[in-house]
């Protein structure tokens, strides 16, 4: 039994260093793909909102959106590696290419969450705001 117990205690002590090295890297690709999903997500939902609409940049996001979210992330990671430097000429790294695939992928998301946010304002909100002087944005 005492075997068992020092056979794990050893993997684990020689593994800890890869473990942990595994961890940092999971919560950095978190952080900059966040950053990208919501600076994305933001931009894309305020321009898809019913009041802030613009005809055809709108219509683009919400196609872009739509495949955001319709194509698998997968998918959309060996696309952004594989087909994305060879069309535009860029080396891309395996740390960038997850980034930007991930932070695409949520950015869709995002976009219809900060959208439904912005279309549930009465519109007696939005009136509001223009008799005090402000924009429409």
């Amino acid at each position: 039994m005492e075997d068992r117990w020092i056979m794990n205690y050893d993997l684990f002590s020689r593994c800890w260093p890869l473990l942990w090295q595994g961890a940092q890297m999971s919560v950095l690709l978190l952080v900059f793909s966040a950053f990208l999903s919501f600076a994305l997500g933001l931009v894309f939902g305020v321009f898809s909102c019913n009041r802030l609409r613009i005809p055809i940049v709108s219509e683009g996001i919400e196609a872009i959106t739509f495949i955001y979210r319709a194509v698998p992330f997968y998918v959309q990671l060996l696309l952004v590696y594989f087909c994305l430097p060879d069309l535009l000429g860029w080396n891309l790294q395996p740390f960038q290419a997850s980034v930007l695939s991930l932070g695409m992928c949520s950015s869709g998301y995002v976009a219809h969450i900060v959208r439904s946010g912005m279309n549930s304002i009465p519109a007696a909100q939005w009136e509001a705001s223009f008799s005090l002087g402000y924009g429409r944005w």
